[in-house]
């Protein structure tokens, strides 16, 4: 099991819209910034992420 939280991130000038996903052992496995943000409410003030390499979460717990 592993579970997605959204939020705001502090980010140097405008927030980001981002993600974090948390293992099975309560651990950050992975965090993810919108690349594309929505041009209306508080996300169009914030900041796009970087596109990355694709990340998948094994049921262990691990990164590939």
């Amino acid at each position: 099991m592993a579970i997605a939280v959204t939020y705001l991130q502090k980010w140097e000038g405008s927030p980001r819209n981002a993600v974090s996903i948390i293992d099975c052992h309560g651990k950050i496995a992975l965090e993810y910034a919108k690349v594309h943000t929505c041009d209306f409410g508080v996300e169009a003030r914030s900041r796009g992420g970087k596109v990355g390499p694709l990340e998948v979460l094994r049921d262990d717990g691990g990164v590939w």
